[in-house]
């Protein structure tokens, strides 16, 4: 049985780093990451995840829109939570970065102001 809280081998190796450019590559969209702190924007691959929910509540529908993408941790080192993140002609405000414990992070989105 896999242990969820240790990492698998893979994970910490550099070597792998290119196994998460390839999936990026393979599946991902170039985004633009634009720190806060003014720094240069940093092009990457990111595999954006658009989902819509639909939630009956006692006759009430709601239906709420979710965005998050993926990204290799190799790429977004320093990124904060405020950040921006464009990808297809819009602009994402990140929520916390959450690092999945292998070569990538996940990065919950919304639009600015919302």
């Amino acid at each position: 049985m896999l242990n969820p809280v240790t990492p698998f081998p893979i994970d910490a190796d550099r070597e792998f780093d290119d196994l998460a450019d390839a999936i990026l590559n393979a599946f991902g969209e170039v985004a633009l990451w634009k720190p806060q702190d003014g720094s240069e924007p940093v092009q990457l691959r990111a595999y954006v995840r658009r989902s819509i929910a639909r939630e009956d509540t006692f006759g009430r529908a709601t239906v709420s829109a979710k965005v998050s993408a993926v990204v290799a941790a190799a790429d977004v080192q320093g990124i904060l939570q405020g950040d921006l993140l464009e990808t297809k002609g819009v602009e994402y405000e990140i929520g916390e970065p959450a690092p999945d414990g292998s070569a990538f992070v996940r990065l919950l989105l919304r639009e600015p102001g919302r």
